[in-house]
């Protein structure tokens, strides 16, 4: 029983080192086109899910608020989209400026 416990021992740690090791399937060598597609991908798909929450923001407003007059008639997916867009371009610059001001005071 104690040579079981041995060979889970090595086992374990022989697992532990391959999880560790950074291969090239980690997404370290990625090509620069390769990441900016992913980038436009993942921003496109956060944006889609970001309009749908305006969207729905937008209809529980005009539900609860019916002599409101601001926000109806309600919007459609296809503004909202672009209004998300802009808002997180907009969040996307500010975040680059800051981290670029915060490395270059290091």
């Amino acid at each position: 029983m104690n040579n079981r416990h041995r060979n889970t021992d090595v086992a374990w740690n022989a697992l532990m080192e391959n999880l560790s090791k950074e291969t090239k399937q980690n997404g370290v060598n990625m090509s620069k086109a390769s990441q900016i597609f992913s980038g436009v991908l993942s921003l496109a798909a956060l944006n889609g899910v970001t309009a749908v929450a305006l969207m729905l923001l937008n209809t529980v407003v005009n539900k609860a608020w019916p002599a409101l007059e601001l926000f109806t008639p309600a919007i459609g997916y296809f503004h909202a989209f672009y209004i998300t867009l802009i808002l997180w371009v907009i969040w996307i610059i500010k975040t680059s400026i800051k981290n670029a001001q915060q490395r270059q005071q290091q």
